[in-house]
């Protein structure tokens, strides 16, 4: 397979692109139209093989949702934790940290904060996760949380 340069700007002709044209596309790129697939299913396949750990966590932090990578990081599978608070598997040294971080993220919407904290691997082993989070919604908390979170 061979590498091909892109091509200049205002495309092949090279010509310059008026102001206000929209960019050329690759003959390989995709956009979301009303007509594609359903965007749940879109995000599904995006995410499907993703290593990070994606969560949705209400405000009360309870999870809402969460990717299959779940399973190859903390071995339970997406259905085992729905529901359940994710304070359940975070480490009790930590429980303060992390109900600090989760205030914080609520009181400012939009805002994002990372930190470091320790979840419990269904064989009971503990994981450390670097984790980055922030309102789902950039404007209101009551969507709850978006987290990406990966060990290290």
């Amino acid at each position: 397979m061979e590498f091909a340069p892109p091509p200049p700007p205002g495309g092949m002709n090279g010509a310059g692109a008026s102001p206000g044209a929209p960019p050329e596309t690759s003959p390989d790129s995709v956009a979301y139209t009303p007509s594609g697939p359903p965007p749940d299913a879109h995000f599904r396949r995006l995410i499907e093989n993703a290593s990070d750990l994606i969560q949705v966590v209400s405000p009360t932090a309870g999870i809402v949702y969460t990717s299959p990578s779940v399973e190859r990081l903390l071995g339970y599978t997406p259905e085992e934790i729905l529901g359940a608070s994710t304070m359940g598997f975070i480490h009790p040294d930590d429980h303060n940290h992390v109900q600090q971080e989760i205030t914080a993220l609520l009181a400012r919407p939009g805002v994002t904060r990372a930190t470091t904290y320790r979840v419990r691997h269904k064989d009971g082993r503990w994981r450390t996760l670097e984790a980055r989070g922030r309102t789902l919604s950039l404007s209101d908390v009551s969507e709850g949380l978006v987290v990406n979170a990966r060990d290290v």
